[in-house]
């Protein structure tokens, strides 16, 4: 209802689509390489890292 008040067109779907998929591609990216990342830091001096279990 407020997206009409706001553009009465409608929003174009394929464009929707598109951001929507870069967004999550975006989030996708990021986290595998935070988890890259964590395993690098953690394999090179595992001796020196704390652990809460």
């Amino acid at each position: 209802m407020l997206t009409q008040l706001i553009n009465p067109d409608g929003l174009d779907l394929v464009q929707v689509y598109e951001t929507t998929l870069t967004a999550l591609i975006e989030q996708i990216e990021t986290r595998v390489n935070s988890v890259n990342n964590g395993e690098i830091y953690f394999s090179q001096e595992p001796t020196q890292h704390h652990s809460d279990a």
